[in-house]
């Protein structure tokens, strides 16, 4: 009778566990829909709102300071927005958003981990207005917007980035020629 209590307390365990995963934990919001707009500072004190990048691909990403995978995935991404920047004429930009309590942490992160990219928000790891909007759980997460800011990817890896970005580049290109050879 006791083996049998054990089997079903796991049982429960784990099924309490897979619906943490992947109900709770999920991203608020999916492929297709529009990514909800907002407005604040820079950690320069630079206003923002997610509406000017209308017109660009751009990666909304969360991270954390603290965060293992996302210190891991950094500077791929940076490498992967210096490659792209000048060949995609500023059609492709990040929009860091750091949950930390520290921002002289952060900027030392920033420039140690050479995150050129302009746009650098902070928000409290406890939370804030725009981790809220996102019903932001955990970090990394990010959102892949198109031009009309509608979400064309969620949590995408660099391989996925990069394609996306390859895709974007022969589009700009097959442009430049078309319009180059009228």
């Amino acid at each position: 009778m006791k083996i049998f209590q054990y089997i079903i307390f796991f049982i429960l365990a784990a099924l309490v566990y897979v619906l943490y995963q992947y109900m709770y934990m999920k991203p608020a919001f999916m492929v297709g829909e529009k990514a909800p707009s907002f407005r604040t500072q820079t950690i320069d004190g630079k206003n923002f709102s997610l509406d000017d990048m209308s017109g660009k691909l751009v990666l909304l990403d969360f991270w954390g300071t603290w965060c293992g995978p996302c210190r891991k995935q950094l500077p791929e991404l940076s490498k992967l927005y210096r490659t792209y920047r000048d060949s995609l004429h500023g059609t492709f930009e990040v929009v860091s958003v750091a949950m930390d309590d520290d921002t002289a942490a952060l900027r030392s992160v920033i420039n140690s981990d050479s995150l050129v990219w302009p746009v650098h928000l902070r928000e409290s790891k406890s939370g804030g207005p725009i981790i809220a909007l996102y019903q932001i759980k955990k970090v990394p997460t990010s959102y892949l917007l198109n031009d009309q800011g509608q979400i064309i990817s969620v949590n995408p890896d660099m391989n996925e980035l990069k394609s996306w970005l390859e895709k974007i580049d022969q589009v700009h290109h097959s442009k430049t020629k078309s319009g180059a050879t009228n």
